[in-house]
């Protein structure tokens, strides 16, 4: 098994301008699709007392994506520090790249008033399934 996680989904009309091209903020949701999915498979998902929130992103885009495309988005886990989470991404369509990024999420505490929410410390155990992503034999899909 490699360290990437593979996504795939088709696009929408509606993710769409008149002449059928993705808007490049949607190539931001499809990798957040991804990282959901991600976190998913690997048991460690979001709740109502906790989410994730981006602090860095950084993108590079190289083709349009277009209406009803099949769209795959592999993720890797490049960092898994004690308080985030650095990714990478390459979205491609038929074998070619459309797009190359990079992101952090931290995870945040939701009080019941979101404005003070605080970021959390990972436990040791949620640490170790991040860091078991990053090595090129993990069981990461």
């Amino acid at each position: 098994m490699s360290n990437h996680f593979s996504y795939d989904r088709i696009v929408n009309f509606y993710e769409t301008d008149a002449a059928q091209i993705v808007h490049f903020s949607n190539y931001l949701k499809y990798m957040e699709e991804a990282e959901v999915e991600f976190l998913n498979s690997v048991g460690l998902t979001e709740s109502a007392q906790r989410t994730w929130r981006r602090t860095k992103i950084a993108c590079s885009f190289f083709m349009p994506i277009k209406f009803n495309d099949v769209i795959r988005v592999e993720l890797k886990v490049i960092t898994a520090a004690r308080k985030f989470i650095k990714y990478g991404f390459t979205l491609s369509v038929r074998n070619r790249v459309a797009a190359k990024a990079e992101y952090e999420s931290v995870l945040v505490n939701l009080p019941e008033e979101v404005s003070g929410a605080k970021t959390e410390e990972f436990n040791y155990q949620f640490i170790e399934v991040l860091r078991g992503c990053e090595n090129e034999n993990s069981a990461c899909r």
